[in-house]
């Protein structure tokens, strides 16, 4: 099917009116997506004690990966118009739609580790062959080990090649929604010449992200050289930064997301009395 003209600025554009609109409808899961994250990071950084820290941190990790699936299910089917019945109370519920978004997100692991133990173990055996291979001067980086470079090269290249492969399935969960059934590799086609586009997008939406955490890294680096030595922050400097950074992830990063994904989905005008529609008006 053909695909509708998508544009950068225009995905850009929709995300940030979508996520307005996804704090309305869909507040309840990312609501607790983002304290689910914010418990994650307070773990690491509070002056808590051994038991309490890995206490909260697996509070807060079951927390916002329970999340998930209720706060995608609700934003697609705001993004995508799709006649699925109404979501739940502030955007809480578990259907099928919701079990298929887990299964998408569960066949991505899995082909995360098909790659990446292969790709793992080649750069292991190549560091192994290579280890007698003596060294090369690469300025500031000094005399670098041949069988370092030579994994090095094996990991950038399968990490290119992950990213691409993510972009070019990037509208599986979208294209699930839509068609009912758990699509993966059937959503192929829908990014066909759009792929750097998606990136970019992505890419720029995540900014507050990086935002967020740069402002973390940047307290504790102030900490670290007031006391002379890298260690959790005070309290409150910790819970501030980590509401921040939980608010972020919850608030924004995940209806700008799927609002992009939604928009990149979108069919052409003409194709209106297709299951692959936005609602009217969109």
């Amino acid at each position: 099917m053909a695909r509708q003209t998508a544009t950068l600025s225009g995905a850009l554009e929709h995300s940030v009116d979508f996520a307005r609109e996804a704090w309305r409808e869909a507040w309840a899961p990312l609501a607790l997506q983002a304290l689910g994250v914010a418990m994650v990071y307070l773990s690491f950084q509070a002056p808590l004690g051994f038991g309490p820290a890995v206490l909260m941190f697996l509070t807060g990790l079951v927390m916002s990966l329970a999340a998930c699936p209720p706060a995608w299910g609700a934003l697609y089917r705001l993004a995508l118009g799709v006649d699925l019945g109404e979501i739940g109370p502030g955007g809480l519920q578990w259907g099928e739609t919701e079990t298929r978004l887990t299964m998408v997100w569960g066949m991505f692991l899995l082909l995360l580790a098909v790659i990446w133990f292969p790709l793992s173990a080649a750069a292991a055996l190549a560091f192994y062959l290579f280890r007698d291979a003596g060294g090369v001067y690469l300025g500031l980086f000094g005399k670098v080990q041949i069988g370092f470079l030579a994994a090095l090269g094996i990991m950038v290249a399968g990490g290119f090649g992950w990213s691409w492969l993510l972009l070019r399935l990037s509208l599986a969960s979208a294209a699930t929604v839509v068609e009912g059934k758990v699509m993966m590799f059937d959503a192929w086609s829908l990014t066909a010449g759009r792929s750097l586009k998606i990136g970019l997008a992505w890419l720029i939406l995540h900014l507050p992200t990086v935002g967020s955490w740069g402002l973390a890294l940047l307290l504790t680096l102030i900490e670290a050289k007031a006391s002379g030595t890298v260690k959790a922050l005070p309290l409150p400097e910790a819970i501030g930064t980590a509401l921040v950074i939980g608010a972020v992830s919850g608030f924004m990063q995940t209806p700008l997301a799927i609002g992009a994904f939604g928009y990149f989905h979108r069919p052409r005008p003409a194709e209106a009395a297709s299951p692959l529609r936005f609602a009217e008006g969109l």
